[in-house]
Parts: C-alpha cells; sequence; structure tokens
C-alpha cells in the first residue's frame, strides 16, 4: 500500500471524519455535489460504483476540483480495482472481501480500505498487511459495542464503519479509539439533489455533519 497517499487522506479525515458516501444518478451533479460538501469543510468523498456514472463522476471531480479527495465505493472484484485507477480515485474501499479481491488490492498503486464484518475477516485482512478497514454494515455486524470488544485483540486495526450510521450515533462512533472516520449517507437530501438546490444542500450538509 502506498503510505504516502494514505498518510494524505488520513491527513484530510482527521479534520472532519465523516466520508459522504454518494451515489451519482446524473454526471452534471458531481461536481456542485463535490462543492456543497467543501462548502461544509467535508473535502473527502467515497463515490459508489452502483451507478453507470461513477467512474466517469470521479473523474471529473478530480479535473474540475483536484483539491477534493475522491475515492471508489463498492469495488467488488479486480475489475472494479483497474476502473477506480483509470478514473484518477485517490483509494478504493470495498463493502466486503474476496481471497481474488484481497489480491487485487495489494497490488493497487492507491490505498485501499477493505470491508469486512467478523473478526475473522479483520484478521485475514489484517494479515494481507491492512491496517485500515471498513466495518460494513456497522450497524447490523454489532455496532460501537462490536469494535470496542475487539480493540484489545486486535488493536492494530482501525476501522472506517459505515451501514446504519447516523448524526444520532456517529459520535458513538468516532469516540471509540479504533476508529478513525465515519462514513454514511445521512447528510445528503435526494430532494434537494434532484431539485439542484446546491445552496440549499450546503445547509443541509453543514448542519447534518456538525456532531
Amino acid at each position: 500500500m502506498n503510505m504516502t497517499e494514505l498518510n494524505k487522506i488520513l491527513d484530510a479525515i482527521k479534520t472532519k471524519p465523516i466520508v459522504p458516501v454518494l451515489t451519482i444518478y446524473n454526471l452534471d451533479h458531481a461536481v456542485p455535489l463535490a462543492d456543497a460538501f467543501a462548502a461544509a469543510h467535508i473535502n473527502t468523498l467515497e463515490i459508489t460504483f452502483r451507478s453507470e456514472h461513477a467512474a466517469a463522476a470521479i473523474k471529473k471531480i478530480k479535473a474540475e476540483r483536484p483539491e477534493m479527495i475522491v475515492g471508489a465505493g463498492t469495488v467488488i472484484n479486480a475489475q472494479n480495482c483497474q476502473t477506480a485507477i483509470d478514473c484518477g480515485s485517490d483509494f478504493v474501499v470495498t463493502p466486503g472481501i474476496t481471497k481474488e479481491l484481497l489480491t487485487a488490492l495489494s497490488n493497487m498503486p492507491i490505498p485501499a480500505i477493505p470491508g469486512i464484518t467478523s473478526v475473522s475477516e479483520a484478521m485475514v485482512t489484517l494479515e494481507k498487511g491492512f491496517t485500515y478497514q471498513k466495518l460494513f454494515p456497522a450497524s447490523i455486524a454489532g455496532g460501537p459495542s462490536f469494535l470496542k470488544s475487539i480493540h484489545a485483540p486486535l488493536p492494530q486495526i482501525n476501522f472506517m464503519p459505515s451501514g446504519g450510521i447516523s448524526q444520532k450515533n456517529a459520535v458513538d462512533y468516532l469516540s471509540l479509539n479504533n476508529v478513525f472516520c465515519v462514513c454514511g449517507t445521512w447528510m445528503v437530501d435526494k430532494e434537494m439533489v434532484a431539485q439542484e438546490s446546491w445552496g440549499q444542500l450546503t445547509n443541509y450538509i453543514k448542519q447534518h455533519a456538525s456532531l
């Protein structure tokens, strides 16, 4: 893993330990969305590969707003890994792991945060050298109490919980020693995005991203 690039991402996240998870359904929304988050002092985004516009959206944001740190989410195979690299992603995040996917992530020139749900998966991923991992789906996997209980046996791992995170419970996660940021969709109003009410959305983000 490229530790220099990883440290750059971690430094950006430290200032605001929230990474919005965005699915872009309209390519024209990519840059205005990035601007809305930047105005709320959130400079790290995860664009999921759940829509056909994901790669183009990452490429567009990186070209027009190079100061933003943009990761590719829902990366599930080696082909996704290559697409993420080709479109200029700063990092990749996966919802889970397979043997083949871990191998592909290990060979990437950009940082990867593999997803795990269990202690065994966390250990397998740690064996491959990944000390930064995503807990997904966090609320179903055991939430803050699960992370707190595995800190003693696995103190090397830093987690990015995702799935079921809200403004209400984000602090419960961020108060833990082994959590470096939280991910979620709670700070995005889909209606405002659909209506392209970017000023209103910026205010919404500011309000809902304050912890």
